[in-house]
């Protein structure tokens, strides 16, 4: 696709034969590297599903992920299902992000008959096929969508995405509740939390966040939180964390002896 591209540019003029070359060139060093080449460590890599390493690939197929580029190949790559779904089956209301995407649709057999006919597609034009999750559900339960559930007039939070932030908030105390806490140990919750608060803004997620606070009355310690949510950190201190409490201390310079 992309050789096909730069061709036809080349041939109108609009792309000089040496950036041509030098493009095609690019792209063959990032697409075609030896799966040996990118897993720097592997044995986190088998702690993957097998069909998301490229070792399990076919032979010539599959994108390297973990860097901007495998994100924009696809999009290279799907842009076909996009003219297919808009000037084909001429659905109106279509959403891709990648390899996720969305339709709606009027009646559950339109919705039916455009599924068969874009797995034929997949199948037949770019040799890949539909996830067995693929599901139709009515629009009033919510569309499960990067992270969040999208309703008509909100979104809501993944559950799962809030389980983990409660794991990762547990495991956080119970690695420090026995230990007088250092800047740095407050920084790195802070980090945490803000990645979280970051997301849960874009949904309506305040008795949400007010809830984590009451779940874990430990962290009303070390930060304020807003009537709209917002997360505020206390003033530095030390802080002994057990059962619960917190003995208010006095920082001592980062490095010095406990």
């Amino acid at each position: 696709m992309l050789c096909a591209r730069l061709a036809q540019l080349e041939r109108r003029g609009e792309l000089p034969a040496h950036h041509a070359l030098a493009l095609r060139s690019l792209c063959h060093k990032l697409l075609a590297r030896r799966t040996a080449a990118i897993e720097r460590d592997p044995p986190a890599a088998k702690q993957l599903p097998p069909h998301k390493r490229l070792c399990h690939a076919a032979p010539a197929c599959g994108l390297p992920v973990g860097n901007l580029t495998s994100q924009f190949f696809a999009n290279v790559y799907l842009n076909a299902l996009d003219q297919f779904v808009k000037h084909t089956l001429k659905v109106r209301h279509y959403v891709r992000d990648v390899d996720d995407f969305v339709l709606l649709g009027d009646s559950p057999a339109q919705l039916r008959a455009w599924q068969a006919q874009i797995a034929d597609f997949l199948q037949n034009t770019l040799r890949l096929k539909l996830r067995d999750d693929t599901r139709l559900q009515a629009c009033a339960q919510g569309i499960d969508f990067l992270g969040y559930v999208v309703f008509a007039q909100h979104r809501r939070i993944r559950t799962r995405v809030v389980t983990h932030c409660r794991d990762k908030l547990q495991h956080w105390y119970a690695q420090h509740q026995h230990r007088c806490l250092r800047p740095s140990d407050v920084a790195q919750l802070q980090a945490l939390l803000g990645s979280y608060w970051g997301h849960f803004t874009h949904a309506k997620s305040v008795r949400l966040r007010r809830q984590l606070f009451e779940h874990m009355p430990w962290l009303k310690h070390l930060f304020n939180l807003g009537v709209d949510g917002s997360l505020y950190l206390k003033s530095p201190q030390r802080w002994q964390l057990a059962r619960h409490r917190a003995v208010r201390q006095f920082l001592k310079p980062e490095g010095e002896n406990l």
